[in-house]
């Protein structure tokens, strides 16, 4: 009768056993499948933190770009204005040609060129001037500006464009608009 009890004890604390082991199991697959959302979370906030960062740095770095490309403008414009001082003719005497020097002349091949002579021509570019040269249309039907001079955004009017192109404002808000 021992020996029957004791089998029938052993069987139960088998089962005992078995029972306590699979809610072990299950606990643990639990713990394991948290474990993973929270790690699959923290990888997507990660992600998304990312790719702000890199938007932030493209918009800066665009900022700086442009500021340095009006400075260099600028600097041109400068130095030509002080090349055309001196080489003037003092006085304003005509020139070989029998017109009179005049800065508007020498400018008009120039992409510093502004027309003066009509206030209504409407002005386009980063550079807010009037259309001169080779020029660009952004692709973006609900672009503030829709025209730029090659030079301003630093194409090469030798070399043809291949497929869409669109100013960096309107690049940066289809960045932002896919997130």
């Amino acid at each position: 009768k021992k020996k029957k009890k004791k089998k029938k004890k052993r069987k139960l604390n088998d089962v005992d056993e078995q029972d306590d082991d699979d809610s072990d199991e299950e606990s643990r697959k639990k713990k394991k499948e948290l474990l993973e959302e929270r790690i699959d979370k923290s990888v997507k906030l990660c992600l998304e933190i990312a790719d702000e960062k890199c938007a932030l740095a493209a918009r800066a770095y665009d900022l700086v770009d442009e500021h340095i490309t009006k400075l260099d403008k600028d600097l041109r414009v400068f130095e030509d204005e002080a090349r055309n001082n001196t080489n003037a003719n003092p006085k304003n005497k005509p020139n070989a040609q029998g017109g009179q020097n005049d800065k508007k002349k020498d400018q008009v091949g120039s992409p510093y060129y502004v027309n003066e002579a009509d206030p209504n021509e409407p002005t386009y570019c980063y550079c807010k001037r009037v259309s001169f040269g080779e020029m660009v249309g952004c692709e973006n039907d609900k672009c503030k500006i829709e025209w730029f001079h090659f030079s301003c955004v630093g194409l090469d009017p030798t070399v043809k464009l291949k497929g869409k192109w669109y100013c960096k404002e309107c690049k940066l808000n289809m960045k932002l608009k896919k997130k």
